[in-house]
């Protein structure tokens, strides 16, 4: 008789894992595809950007100066290379990006 409660408890055991293991790789599915949905950057058109850009300028009221530092910076370019760019400070450049 223990042997046969054995078998059983084994048997249920299996299942348990058999169920909590496609649980997991569900939840696991469902996640990576959420994640990659909410997280992946939606390409846009360059007119698109282009319209972001200046209505954010216009509600902003942005220097001349300060648009030409968030151009660069869209452009991807780090603070020194703004700077070296525009031939002026770091100091300055940290200004126009708070200002931003």
């Amino acid at each position: 008789m223990g042997n046969l409660a054995g078998i059983i408890l084994n048997g249920q055991l299996i299942l348990l894992i058999i169920v909590a293991s496609i649980c997991f790789v569900v939840t696991f599915v469902v996640f990576f595809m959420l994640y990659n949905k909410l997280y992946m950057p939606v390409p846009q058109s360059l007119s698109s950007q282009e319209e972001r850009l200046h209505a954010f300028v216009q509600s902003h009221e942005l220097s001349s100066r300060e648009i030409e530092v968030l151009s660069l910076i869209r452009e991807g370019a780090s603070n020194g290379e703004i700077s070296a760019k525009l031939f002026i400070s770091g100091n300055t450049v940290k200004f126009h990006v708070h200002n931003i």
